[in-house]
């Protein structure tokens, strides 16, 4: 197996350095809509309980969760 060169193993590292680079734009760029979404996918994970156990005394689960977020709101 040949080892990487000087040369490829700094345009490797330089390429790295370049991929996160822009991955933390991205993220700061995007920050003001990827935080809203998260906390919504976390809260209804945090709910879903309440709407399967409403779900399991006979109300459809779209009711549930409509009566629940006028609930929390």
């Amino acid at each position: 197996m040949e080892s990487m060169t000087t040369r490829e193993s700094s345009l490797t590292w330089a390429a790295w350095t370049l991929a996160l680079v822009a991955i933390l734009f991205l993220l700061r760029a995007t920050g003001q809509l990827l935080i809203p979404i998260v906390v919504a996918v976390l809260i209804s994970y945090a709910l879903e309980p309440v709407v399967a156990w409403a779900a399991s005394k006979g109300l459809p689960r779209i009711a549930g969760a409509g009566l629940l977020i006028g609930v929390v709101v």
